[in-house]
């Protein structure tokens, strides 16, 4: 609204209102500025020359608002005119600020009367809590071996929501993982507080793995989300010294920002930035991780195709496919060429007496281009242990093993052949011995005949004596 003129003034209970004036204003030039002054009602606005004809228009407009309008006579004689040309908008943006101002009183009157608000209840693991309480018992997490999830969705959406809470609001976060392995109280005191929610196994060394994997995963991560909102673009002289989050004592904060002010460390986060970037094949299960959407997509296509075995091995092939096809956007340009490049290697012609490369071995032909790529290790699908071995075909690998059968087989009979050496060495060791033993024998008891003889000899001599 124009200052120096007040249009539409509120009339509250118990007070009278003002005379209403329907007098024109009109504008002069007092020191380079457009002043307002009352008019006798009669005063004729000239026609603008840029816009001909409109007068009776503004003049209309202007008798509409000032209508509806009220002003003490302090206000009359106080204020801004403008032209005639310009009083059209003038007035329109007068009703608009009123109207808005009119709607700002109501509101905050209504506002004012207005109860306050209940604080909102706590939603962190309702549903957890009402599956609990239907089950009448903890959600079991089962883990099956070389995976790091469990397989069942609905498991490993809750292993994983309820392990964020946990490290979101208890867990000190370290500077290096190597912390969390020497010290044992911070795996235990997370595992304590999952199993109080979940009904974890931890005798059972594939869910130990998965809980350690699960720990190392999300420490990593909160300790990206603190350095994003207390360190990155924050003044040197404006990052707290003290511990902004309850969790977290004030020497632990400190040494986590000493690591990321550390210009080594800067360096290494900057190649590791970099290095992510160049990432080809991102994953589009959403918040799914790979074994529990494989795990639902497997079930979906034995519903939609029930002729299938279900105990058959879901294709390496496939699983990518699922895995990086995106529900908005389908495949990325990366992953569209990467699976070209599989489904052309798969319709190569066979050589005879060959057999057809499996799927596992030409995902890993592929992918093995991008070498930080971990796709099947992810899914918990085991490859060869050498890119030789699961590079060589059926022929070369059966060549390989009768190879290495022989030269076993010839290691065997050396080792057989010196031992029968060493067992001929050996008993002819002991024939010499008893040749020396049986020399010995026959020479004492040649030494015991003259023995016996001589004191045969003595006997009779002293038998002899005594007789005489």
């Amino acid at each position: 609204m124009a200052p120096g003129i007040r249009f539409s003034k509120r009339v509250r209970a118990g007070a009278q209102p003002e005379e209403q004036s329907s007098k024109r204003l009109h504008s002069t030039e007092t020191d380079g500025h457009n002043v307002q002054e009352p008019t006798d009602g009669n005063d004729h606005i000239p026609n603008s020359p840029t816009t001909p004809g409109l007068a009776d228009h503004f003049s209309r407009a202007a008798e509409e608002v000032m209508a509806s309008a009220t002003h003490d006579s302090t206000g009359d004689a106080e204020g801004n005119s403008r032209t005639a040309p310009g009083l059209a908008d003038h007035f329109s943006r007068a009703e608009e600020e009123d109207m808005a101002s009119a709607a700002h009183d109501s509101t905050g009157d209504a506002q004012a009367n207005r109860a306050p608000r209940r604080p909102r209840a706590a939603t962190k693991g309702k549903q957890l809590d009402m599956m609990t309480k239907v089950m009448q018992r903890r959600l079991p997490i089962a883990v099956e071996e070389g995976k790091k999830r469990p397989h069942e969705p609905v498991q490993a959406a809750k292993f994983a929501s309820e392990a964020g809470i946990i490290i979101r609001e208890t867990m000190p976060i370290l500077t290096r993982w190597k912390d969390y392995k020497d010290d044992q109280k911070y795996y235990n005191s997370f595992v304590s507080q999952l199993n109080g929610r979940l009904s974890v196994n931890t005798e059972d060394k594939a869910t130990k793995e998965a809980c350690t994997d699960m720990l190392r995963s999300a420490v990593k991560n909160q300790r990206y989300r603190l350095k994003q909102k207390y360190f990155n673009g924050v003044p040197a002289n404006e990052i707290s010294t003290t511990s902004p989050v309850s969790y977290m004592t004030d020497e632990q904060w400190r040494a986590l920002v000493a690591k990321w002010s550390d210009p080594k460390n800067m360096q290494i986060s900057e190649k590791n930035k970099q290095n992510r970037s160049q990432v080809k094949f991102h994953q589009a299960t959403g918040s799914r991780c790979y074994v529990a959407h494989l795990h639902a997509y497997k079930q979906k296509r034995n519903r939609e195709e029930p002729s299938l075995d279900q105990t058959e091995e879901l294709d390496a092939v496939d699983a990518f496919k699922t895995c990086h096809t995106s529900s908005k956007r389908g495949l990325s340009e990366p992953a569209r060429e990467a699976l070209s490049h599989m489904e052309a290697l798969r319709a190569e012609p066979i050589a005879e007496g060959e057999m057809p490369a499996s799927s596992v071995h030409l995902v890993s032909k592929v992918l093995s281009q991008s070498s930080s790529h971990q796709f099947l290790k992810s899914v918990g699908i085991k490859t060869s242990a050498t890119s030789k071995a699961s590079s060589s075909n059926h022929s070369e690998l059966r060549e390989q093993l009768a190879a290495e059968a022989t030269t076993v087989v010839q290691g065997e009979l050396d080792q057989l052949r010196k031992k029968c050496e060493e067992a001929e060495e050996q008993q002819a060791r002991t024939q010499r011995e008893l040749e020396e033993y049986k020399k010995i024998t026959e020479k004492n008891n040649k030494e015991m005949e003259e023995t016996n003889v001589l004191i045969k000899k003595l006997l009779s001599l002293h038998g002899n004596s005594s007789s005489t």
